[in-house]
């Protein structure tokens, strides 16, 4: 197994600090070449070190690696994965009430979809489900509700595919949450919503016992406002 695939596994594994660990052991000193496959290393290490220290620096190191590694290797497969910060800071913007906030983070994803066509080899292999999640999480943010759950359903079917378990909960959790949006009020709500949350609940229940902290943070959250019976304080399956 070749560093990329360990750093993936590990990744996938929600195990942060080995992926740095692994990272910083195959980062060479300047002037010596790159390992294969250390662009994707680079790429996990930044978003480990977002999961193990969301308020901490290492994150703006292992970016810059990340990026360094892309131009350096001709890795279009990273050079996509990076553009996402901006797409989430452009989520925010949307979320905090910029106008064109929600537009201008749909049209990175198109950017993202430049790099990375259908006809890429890579596309079928992971970033089919991380394009249409992502879209599925803007367009829950932005109200379209209908739309993100029928992108939540391709995602989850990518994710399936390659078995991409962390996906799968997410996508099932982004599922449960907009179809609980959309039936909370009217007579079959009662029965609709507890579907919705028992569902939510076993995602909590996978989450944990999978160590994705994450994912069980963001069920627990919806979780509470389904009980609630609330529309308000929500929130999806990414991290903004």
């Amino acid at each position: 197994m070749g560093i990329e695939e360990r750093a993936a596994a590990l990744y996938n594994d929600n195990e942060n600090e080995e992926v740095l660990a692994l990272a910083e052991k195959n980062w060479p000193p300047l002037g010596q070449a790159l390992p294969e496959g250390m662009s994707e290393v680079c790429r996990h290490a930044f978003i480990a070190s977002r999961r193990a220290n969301p308020d901490g620096v290492t994150q703006d190191l292992w970016f810059a690696r990340a990026l360094v590694a892309a131009v350096l290797t001709d890795s279009v497969e990273t050079a996509a994965g990076l553009l996402l910060p901006s797409f989430f800071s452009a989520i925010e913007r949307g979320k905090d009430g910029a106008l064109g906030g929600f537009a201008t983070a749909r049209l990175i994803l198109e950017e993202f979809r430049r790099l990375l066509p259908e006809d890429h080899p890579a596309w079928s292999r992971l970033f089919d489900r991380i394009y249409h999640e992502k879209l599925a999480a803007c367009l829950i943010l932005s109200g379209e509700l209908a739309d993100a759950e029928h992108e939540y359903v391709l995602a989850l079917g990518f994710a399936q595919e390659n078995q991409d378990w962390r996906g799968q909960l997410k996508c099932r959790g982004g599922i449960a949450l907009t179809r609980y949006l959309q039936t909370v009020v009217g007579p079959s709500a009662q029965t609709i919503g507890d579907a919705n949350l028992e569902e939510t609940m076993t995602v909590l229940a996978e989450a944990l016992n999978a160590g994705y902290s994450d994912v069980a943070g963001w069920a627990t959250t919806n979780i509470s406002v389904m009980k609630r019976g609330d529309l308000e304080g929500w929130t999806p399956y990414e991290v903004l």
